[in-house]
């Protein structure tokens, strides 16, 4: 079931064109850049080599789940954080179905990340979107990044990288504010949504944000559970769960082919990680006016 407004993967000969394509490519110029469609009437810009970026050019996005879920929640006018922007999909998908009247602010740790977000949003022309190259965590100050090898920065991470030893590249050292020093910093006062992929250090975000979280007009969260890049972290999907609740959170799943949200059950088995929606009001989440 396709969902209204959402991009269905390509098929047929356009398939077979891309698959062959970005294969190509790889192996020419695996470092070099195109230009792929995206949302309709939107560009991304990506390596031939991001594991992310195929996945895009191949099936529309790389998460479908959560472009059904920003589909279906955002409106014009509305403030969103991306909390792990990676080369910033979601936030130039955020960006067009706020509309010029809304904000949203691009967060990723990984500066070659960063700046292929920051080159995104310019691409899309959203000025009213904004690109930062910082981490979230509990305390401010600088951290290290462990980093991936070219293609795979996806799993970059503040802890362990979910990857094999020959995938970790090295380190980057990169400034943190908390969650709460941000909103200060950049003057938000107030967020709608919040999309959150920062590979285990969810539970370092969260606690160095409880002035955002813990009113009653917290921002809806979309947000992955990942139990091994969790415990990479010295962290547990549990702790997550946890920090939710403890602001006064319901934690679901998000059914995309009904657009409804479901009680929330453990992983299948095989299943390394799946996304939650929090929400203090899940009552009408949907119903757009």
């Amino acid at each position: 079931m396709t969902q209204p407004g959402i991009t269905s993967p390509s098929r047929g000969l356009t398939r077979w064109w891309r698959k062959t394509h970005t294969s190509l490519m790889r192996r020419i110029n695996p470092l070099g850049f195109h230009t792929i469609p995206f949302d309709h009437n939107l560009r991304l810009r990506v390596r031939h080599i991001d594991r992310l970026g195929r996945r895009v050019y191949l099936d529309g996005y790389s998460e479908p789940e959560l472009a059904v879920f920003l589909h279906a929640v955002l409106r014009p006018g509305m403030t969103v954080l991306d909390v792990g922007s990676n080369f910033g999909q979601f936030s130039v998908l955020a960006a067009r179905l706020v509309g010029n009247t809304g904000h949203v602010h691009a967060i990723d740790a990984t500066s070659v990340m960063h700046e292929q977000t920051r080159e995104n949003l310019a691409l899309n022309h959203m000025t009213h979107a904004h690109a930062y190259h910082l981490a979230l965590s509990d305390t401010e100050g600088t951290l290290e990044l462990t980093t991936c090898v070219p293609g795979q920065e996806a799993f970059n991470s503040l802890g362990r990288p979910d990857r094999t030893d020959r995938d970790v590249a090295g380190h980057e050292t990169v400034r943190a504010l908390t969650l709460d020093g941000f909103c200060a910093a950049e003057k938000i006062h107030h967020v709608d949504v919040m999309k959150i992929d920062v590979e285990g250090a969810e539970s370092r975000v969260f606690t160095g944000g409880p002035g955002l979280l813990s009113g009653d007009d917290a921002p809806v969260i979309f947000c992955e559970f990942n139990e091994t890049a969790a415990r990479g972290s010295d962290s547990s999907t549990d702790e997550v769960r946890s920090l939710l609740l403890g602001y006064g959170y319901k934690i679901f799943r998000f059914d995309e082919q009904q657009v409804r949200l479901v009680s929330e059950q453990p992983a299948p088995a095989g299943e390394a990680s799946y996304n939650v929606v929090a929400t203090k009001h899940p009552d009408g989440l949907f119903n757009k006016p």
